[in-house]
């Protein structure tokens, strides 16, 4: 089971996209654990281990970027998509290893796409330990 993480400070937009992820998932008979958080911090504070972050980038307080160097330090082997309407930051998340960058709003097909590619590797780096 993928344990999956989304990370961002619109609510309505955190929910959608929490429930889109599921949706993908489900129909691919991919079972998980969907998280949402509200802010950076609460991401951090929460201990868990994450096969997969989806995270804004701008956000109040401490900022996506900033969040995905902590939890990269934390976790290295976690899977981290951007999410943001912030274009100019796509060169950074090479910085922070970011498996992928979809900018707002992101097409349906787009994300399934994404999703599904990271969820191959996740699954194949778990059989293969």
């Amino acid at each position: 089971m993928l344990s999956v993480a989304v990370c961002d400070d619109a609510v309505l937009e955190c929910a959608d996209l929490a429930r889109r992820i599921r949706e993908v998932l489900g129909r691919e008979g991919i079972g998980a654990a969907v998280k949402r958080f509200f802010a950076g911090r609460d991401l951090l504070e929460a201990g868990e281990a994450f096969d997969l972050v989806f995270l804004d980038i701008r956000m109040p307080g401490m900022d996506g970027m900033e969040l995905a160097k902590r939890l990269r330090g934390k976790q290295p082997d976690m899977m981290l998509i951007f999410v943001t309407s912030a274009s100019e930051y796509v060169f950074e998340a090479y910085d922070v290893e970011a498996f992928h960058y979809l900018v707002k709003p992101v097409a349906e097909e787009k994300l399934r796409e994404v999703l599904l590619h990271a969820a191959g590797k996740i699954c194949g780096r778990e059989e293969a330990g």
